[in-house]
This record gives structure tokens, sequence and C-alpha cells, in this order.
């Protein structure tokens, strides 16, 4: 298990080390553009039940979970900086509709409930992050 693991890791440093080698300056926009792709996973074939949570994030900031209706498939939908609040998805499970905060708007060091937000759309297929508000509305 522990030689497995080893040679997951090793591969991904590799694919890391040749992402970033392929920018013609030395800024890390390539590396940043190819994890920016996996702020979104797509929902399951079996996710019923949406909800925020802090558990993986060691901090008050709270990202967006899936899982079935027996509760059982939990499975992280974000993995981005923000703190994420009430959602909801369309007919279909394309769209995604949140409102999150993306600054400290309180100024007490964290993103948390009490920041101003603003109201997100979300397309799981293509992974477009767009904002329908600013954050003076704080919705």
């Amino acid at each position: 298990m522990i030689n497995i693991l080893f040679d997951i890791i090793v591969k991904l440093l590799i694919i890391l080390f040749l992402f970033s080698s392929c920018s013609d300056d030395d800024s890390d926009d390539t590396v940043f553009s190819y994890f920016e792709q996996f702020r979104i996973k797509s929902l399951s074939s079996t996710a019923e039940f949406l909800f925020v949570f802090n558990r993986d994030t060691n901090t008050s900031r709270t990202e967006i979970y899936s899982m079935d209706r027996n509760g059982e498939g939990v499975t992280r939908i974000a993995y981005t900086e923000e703190h994420h609040f009430i959602m909801g998805v369309d007919p279909v499970r394309r769209y995604l509709v949140c409102s999150r905060s993306e600054e400290d708007t309180n100024d007490n060091g964290e993103l948390d409930d009490w920041d101003r937000r603003s109201l997100w759309i979300i397309d799981l297929i293509t992974k477009n992050e767009v904002r329908l508000t600013d954050l003076e509305n704080h919705c």
C-alpha cells in the first residue's frame, strides 16, 4: 500500500514539474491553471443532498458536499478558498447556485458566516463560475 502511494506521489510531482516547466516566463500560471480546473467536481449519479461543511478546511470556512439518500457517499464538490452558504441545483443537475464569501469583510482574519457574500452560478459540466451579484448586494 505504501509503495502504491509513493508511486502516485512521485508521478504527481513529475506532472507538476512538467507543467511548471512549460511556461516561457518565471510565473506559475501554467501550474495554477492546471489545478484551477479541479476547483469544482461534478455531482455523482447517486448524490441527492447538498450541504456545506468545514470538515476538510480546518477553519470556519465551509465547502460544498453531496451525499446519497442513505447518508453515504459523502463527496466534496468544491475545492476553493471561498466560504460557501445556501445553494441549490437545477433539475438536470448541471447548474449549482450558491452564495459565497471571498473576502474577510468583518476583519476577523478568516472567511466565515459574518462576511459579506455574493451570489454565484456554477456550471458543473464546464466548471465555469459566474458571479451574479457583487459584495455590495450581500445576498
